[in-house]
């Protein structure tokens, strides 16, 4: 079973670390900042970890600032391990699929000039298309 993930919310600092492995490959790790509605009219804040992987992390380079207003899509990954002093360390996060960077859209910018970057095509693909993908929730 597989759990999948969309959030939007605003990249928190110090936003977006890079870590290259022995195998140069490129892994992109940050923090979403979420503030939710809920029932009442009472607001729940959450901060969700989130790791980008292959070409979609080196595409997305520097294009997401601290503060910017993304949406991601993806699925839950979980992660457990024992540190050297035998402690044991528990995580979550979401394996991004797509991640859209909505500050410029509402800065007023053109679909075609903000990319969405899409880790199954392996490039940028046009946001005017997502409406019509019906596994999209918006």
């Amino acid at each position: 079973m597989i759990a999948r993930a969309w959030m939007m919310g605003k990249l928190c600092k110090p936003g977006l670390k890079t870590i290259t492995t022995k195998n140069d490959k490129v892994i992109l790790c940050g923090t979403l900042y979420v503030n939710e509605r809920v029932w009442g009219g009472k607001y729940e804040n959450g901060f969700f970890d989130f790791r980008v992987f292959g070409k979609l992390a080196t595409m997305l380079g520097d294009s997401i600032q601290v503060g910017d207003l993304v949406h991601v899509n993806g699925r839950l990954a979980f992660n457990e391990w024992t540190s050297k002093d035998e402690v044991k360390h528990q995580e979550m996060y979401v394996v991004v699929d797509k991640i859209l960077n909505l500050t410029g859209m509402l800065d007023g910018k053109k679909n075609e000039d903000v990319p969405m970057f899409d880790g199954n095509e392996g490039g940028a693909v046009d946001p005017a298309t997502i409406a019509d993908d019906d596994n999209e929730p918006f």
